[in-house]
């Protein structure tokens, strides 16, 4: 299969206190967004990690654009990385196959596609209109290349 295009995404992640309050790192998180400016959030995960003393830390990744640009031009923020991404999208409708066509088209089309790379995170959505759902999952990765 042809490896997909690489489309740029900036990201960077805060990472709570072990057993911290959740409020003090979304607390942090908006303050990070703050200090970048003005910024056109894609993403935000949340998610924990077990620490080698067996408690769990928070953690929030936030995958965004500077001022809607396509492409990531300039010096990148202080605190974030470059990261890559691909979508892929199921639409509502009586003929789609669902949650489960969607994961196997993205796994064959899209991850399969993506060679030598690291994953960051994937992002499952499910999108409701008045009459069924439809579905997306992205992809964040950085390539090893």
């Amino acid at each position: 299969m042809d490896r997909i295009p690489k489309w740029e995404q900036l990201h960077f992640r805060a990472t709570g206190e072990e057993a911290g309050r959740l409020s003090d790192l979304l607390r942090e998180t908006a303050n990070a967004m703050d200090e970048l400016g003005e910024i056109t959030v894609s993403d935000m995960t949340f998610h924990t990690v077990l620490t080698d003393i067996g408690e769990f830390t928070p953690i929030v990744d936030v995958y965004y654009t500077l001022y809607n640009d396509v492409d990531v031009v300039g010096p990148i923020p202080a605190g974030s990385n470059v990261v890559y991404h691909a979508s892929q999208a199921q639409p509502a409708g009586a003929d789609s196959a669902g949650t489960v066509g969607l994961l196997k088209k993205f796994a064959d089309e899209t991850v399969g596609c993506l060679g030598a790379v690291s994953i960051e995170n994937v992002v499952f959505k499910p999108t409701v209109d008045d009459i069924d759902v439809g579905r997306s999952v992205t992809v964040y990765y950085t390539t090893t290349e």
